[in-house]
């Protein structure tokens, strides 16, 4: 059977929601279940689909993750305070439309 999960975050960064499913994920894998998971990228590095414990890991990524990543992961503050500033004005985009 072909079944599509729809996750936080999986591989590398396993959140703590996800990791709950995780047992039930890998029973189904054992069960011979072709299992494809989709989750938010949680790395840069990572783009392409991955097998990971016989479950077929897919990554999606937008604007917002990839800047929410790179504030996240830098060094300099600017970068957090430029994110901060853009989920801000997001924010009152959609209070005012």
């Amino acid at each position: 059977m072909k079944i599509v999960v729809i996750s936080g975050s999986y591989f590398p960064y396993l959140e703590p929601p996800t990791a709950c499913i995780k047992p039930f994920l890998l029973t189904l894998v054992q069960e011979n279940n072709d299992i494809d998971l989709i989750c938010p990228m949680s790395d840069n590095k990572v783009q392409s689909t991955l097998n990971v414990d016989g479950i077929n890991v897919h990554f999606v990524s937008t604007f917002d993750n990839r800047f929410a990543l790179l504030a996240k992961k830098s060094e300099h503050k600017v970068f957090r305070h430029l994110f901060s500033l853009y989920f801000l004005l997001n924010a009152l985009e959609d209070l005012l439309s």
